[in-house]
């Protein structure tokens, strides 16, 4: 749809050198008659008003009319509906409610300014899809039905998880997600307290790193495996995480940065450890299990 901009002057009047031509005017009433409807009521509005005031105020009628019928229109960004949610046959962990909340703070922005944004954005978002989220759960999973604010609840972590990201991801330059995506993997290291200079060997600091998050309540339980075809490849399985449904649907939504804190953490202790991740791929299972897979190479030092 095309909106023509007509200047006006001081006194609130439309000068005969700024009216748009009487092409473009067609071109504009026809949209506007496809969209509204023409009908005897707009025919005597616009004689009434004139062409260029009937356009103008049109418009502005149309675009109210988009707010309303637009359910998930939120004034920034289109929200992605609800995606089918996995049918999990097991309740999943309680979260250790350090551990939730230092997951949820330490993926805010540092700035007060931002993160003050990024909360305001996050009750609009809640308020808008938690009905919808809560009327999935009790018709898809057999899980825990989701309480509002009880970040221990794997259900409603998952979704307030979700809406955070979304949020952060509106506000968030794409070129900054990676710089953003290292803050929130050191603040996990720092929350387990997670050192992998006592280990030997990559997956020995995989295998501790991930132990100490389903410890906390992250997933219910895990492994980690080489792969016997491809060398310096480790394949890790995390049954029921906290955050299945929310992962899944960001990637969809392709978001810059994202909410795999398992992966982001990994990423980071095995930097640490001198190593990097390449090839990384998810898998995501219809009966609540995640699987990832990468191969490893050593850091290359950036000067």
């Amino acid at each position: 749809m095309v909106l023509v901009l007509v200047p006006r002057k001081k006194d609130g009047s439309i000068g005969k050198n700024n009216a748009p031509s009487s092409r473009m005017m067609r071109e504009n009433l026809w949209l506007l008659e496809s969209q509204l409807g023409s009908n005897s009521t707009n025919q005597k509005e616009q004689q009434h008003l004139g062409r260029t005031e009937f356009v103008l105020k049109s418009f502005e009628r149309l675009k109210k009319r988009r707010r309303t019928d637009e359910h998930f229109e939120t004034g920034r960004k289109k929200v992605a509906k609800l995606i089918p949610l996995p049918k999990i046959k097991t309740v999943r962990p309680v979260l250790c409610k350090i551990f939730a909340k230092g997951l949820m703070s330490g993926s805010s922005f540092e700035s007060e300014k931002e993160a003050s944004k990024l909360k305001q954005r996050v009750v609009e978002l809640r308020n808008e899809l938690w009905s919808s989220y809560v009327k999935a759960v009790s018709e898809n999973i057999i899980d825990t039905i989701p309480k509002p604010g009880d970040y221990t609840d794997a259900s409603t972590f998952d979704f307030m998880s979700y809406i955070q990201f979304t949020a952060l991801n509106e506000q968030l330059p794409s070129s900054q997600a990676s710089s953003h995506e290292l803050k929130i993997a050191q603040s996990i290291l720092a929350l387990l307290d997670f050192h992998e200079s006592h280990f030997s060997s990559p997956k020995e600091v995989v295998s501790s790193l991930l132990q100490s998050m389903v410890s906390r309540g992250y997933a219910a339980k895990f492994r980690v495996l080489d792969r016997d075809d491809r060398p310096n490849t480790l394949r890790c399985d995390l049954a029921l995480p906290a955050n299945l449904w929310s992962s899944a649907a960001l990637r969809r939504t392709k978001a810059a940065c994202s909410n795999d804190f398992h992966i982001l953490a990994t990423r980071c202790a095995l930097h640490k450890f001198g190593l990097d991740i390449i090839d990384l791929d998810s898998r995501f299972s219809s009966d609540g299990k995640l699987a990832f897979f990468f191969s490893l190479q050593p850091l290359v030092a950036v000067d």
